[in-house]
């Protein structure tokens, strides 16, 4: 017999988590007039839909299928990087008028192929789109140890006011002074 002590087994507890990117109450605080400009611009294009693709689930499947391909047309693509100036520079109307005559002459397609390439900008810094017809989104972060998710729609105005659990959805929310430490 071996006057060896058994070895200790320590079982460490490790946390597995399902998002790659958290976000601080203050990071995403900061991304909101970014993210409003966006919401701003895909309504402005989805309003010269016609009304089956309106913000409904169709569309927004539709949208997410245009979004999920990186083959946007060349119009489509100037459009959007035309877009994507205007959202920062807004004050320069004569840009403006045109970038609307523009978006007239695109397809109902190629529309939703704009919408969808704005939208990926957003899914790309890792917030989750949840309704695009209301601006909901949820950014996930860490709080009190666990993943938890900030809570917010256009609605909501210059700042985040609820957040909740990963499984707990809208319904769910908590106001934004009730999330752990």
């Amino acid at each position: 017999m071996s006057d060896k002590k058994p070895e200790s087994l320590f079982i460490t507890h490790h946390v597995i988590m399902q998002f790659d990117k958290h976000y601080t109450l203050e990071e995403a605080n900061a991304l909101l007039p970014w993210v409003r400009r966006i919401f701003e611009r895909v309504h402005q294009v989805a309003a010269q839909l016609p009304p089956e693709f309106h913000l409904n689930p169709k569309a927004e499947q539709a949208i997410h299928e245009h979004s999920s391909s990186t083959l946007l047309s060349d119009h489509a693509r100037a459009l959007k990087s035309g877009l994507q100036a205007w959202m920062h520079d807004v004050a320069e109307i004569p840009r403006q008028i045109a970038l609307e005559e523009s978006l007239r002459k695109l397809t109902n397609e190629q529309k939703l192929e704009l919408i969808g390439g704005l939208l990926q900008g957003v899914i790309e810094h890792g917030i989750i789109i949840q309704d695009v017809g209301r601006g909901l989104i949820d950014f996930p972060a860490l709080a009190g140890g666990d993943e938890v998710l900030l809570c917010y729609q256009l609605a909501d105005g210059d700042r985040i006011l609820a957040w909740h659990d990963l499984h707990a959805g809208f319904a769910g929310r908590q106001a934004i002074e009730h999330l752990p430490q």
